[in-house]
């Protein structure tokens, strides 16, 4: 029987894009890390000398001293390109970008085959979706950073993103596979493209096989990379090898730390509760375990709201459900819906309270016809119904 394929389950566009941004920031700097020639001091009051005292205020973070000792070197020397591109950095820094841009700028005035200026200007397009000119700007750098293949297959990489920020996932792949033709150990680009595959070309020919092999070369070459621990089990389940994804997930958390270890104990809660038959004992441990780390992980209240509620334990199944539809975390999706629906039908049923079923039952309507609203609605108004006095209270007595 072909299991059920978990929808959203790869890391979604704006995820995606959180992470790369992350890397992109990382990116933004590596150009200009500064090397102990950077730091050697030379002549005293030398463009050279002001420069490495620069480079070392960079470095500490003192920006505005950054600067400041960046335009005394450019004071002495207009020409000297590395006091003017690490001032840019510096306003960068600071959250100057139109100061930062015209640094850049400068520099390529007066050497235009400068790659990190370039991609320095394609970084503060990114960040201002100005795309096409930043594809621009990392096309370049790319061709002018030919003879440095690791540098190159960054700006290749960040063209990527870029692309794929467009959804122009074709291009996006075709940026990638040059990242990795120059660098084949380049892990971002190998977990893209991986995820490119597995999600917005996942029609293409071959799509489980490339997102298989280039996931797998991911964590091969960073095994605590946990998302792409838990595309690579998407990858294998999809193609029906449930031990390799099982492995995949266990992997994932077994790396996982901080607000990843509850996201990876979610994944691997929802790959439990797939399986045929499902395995609700383990997809319970797991919940638990993720509301240990997250109390209010999203969804995770709900889902074991309903196991709870499934089995017949109303008093702990009220407790997560409440939490999962509480004002700060009920966004009125799907998942929260249901919360909605299990608490009217506790309430109607099981623990019987007129007003909180009607509030539950209201907040369980949605647009989409339900035949169990229907009927969840004919119980609350029979709740609803004034008692006579030939009427038994009603017990709140657990069910037996």
């Amino acid at each position: 029987m072909a299991r059920p394929r978990e929808r959203g389950a790869v890391m979604r566009r704006g995820s995606l894009f959180a992470l790369l941004t992350a890397l992109l920031t990382a990116l933004a700097v590596a150009p200009c890390t500064l090397t102990a020639a950077d730091l050697t001091v030379l002549e005293e009051g030398s463009p050279a000398h002001f420069t490495g005292l620069g480079n070392e205020a960079l470095m500490e973070g003192r920006y505005e001293i950054a600067v400041s000792l960046y335009n005394k070197a450019l004071t002495q020397d207009d020409d000297y390109v590395s006091a003017r591109f690490n001032m840019g950095l510096a306003w960068q820094r600071l959250g100057e970008v139109g100061k930062a841009r015209a640094a850049y700028e400068a520099v390529l005035a007066k050497q235009g085959n400068h790659a990190p200026s370039l991609a320095n200007l394609a970084w503060l397009e990114w960040q201002h979706r100005d795309y096409d000119a930043a594809a621009v700007h990392y096309s370049e750098a790319s061709r002018h950073a030919a003879t440095r293949p690791r540098e190159q297959a960054d700006y290749l990489y960040a063209l990527g993103a870029v692309r794929d920020a467009q959804g122009r996932s074709l291009d996006a792949r075709r940026a990638y596979e040059q990242a990795l033709a120059a660098d084949p150990q380049h892990v971002a680009a190998r977990f893209n493209l991986g995820t490119l595959m597995l999600g917005p070309l996942a029609g293409t020919p071959s799509a489980l096989a490339v997102a298989r092999e280039n996931l797998e070369q991911a964590v091969a070459l960073e095994s605590t990379r946990v998302d792409a621990w838990l595309n690579l089990s998407l990858c294998r389940e999809q193609q029906d090898d449930a031990t390799g994804a099982e492995t995949a997930l266990d992997r994932a958390i077994a790396v996982a730390t901080g607000d990843d270890l509850p996201r990876a104990l979610w994944r691997r809660a929802r790959w439990y509760e797939r399986q045929v038959p499902a395995r609700r004992i383990a997809m319970r441990s797991d919940l638990e375990a993720c509301l240990a780390q997250a109390p209010d992980f999203p969804d995770a209240n709900g889902e074991l709201g309903a196991y709870l509620f499934a089995i017949g334990d109303y008093d702990r199944a009220i407790n997560h459900l409440d939490r999962e539809v509480t004002k700060a975390n009920d966004q009125r999706t799907a998942a929260d819906r249901e919360a909605h629906f299990l608490l009217a039908e506790i309430y109607s049923e099981h623990r019987p309270d007129a007003g909180k079923a009607l509030l539950h039952a209201a907040a369980a309507h949605h647009t989409d016809e339900d035949p169990r609203l229907r009927e969840l609605h004919r119980r609350v108004d029979r709740l609803l119904e004034p008692r006579t006095s030939a009427d038994h209270p009603v017990s709140n007595n657990k069910d037996n």
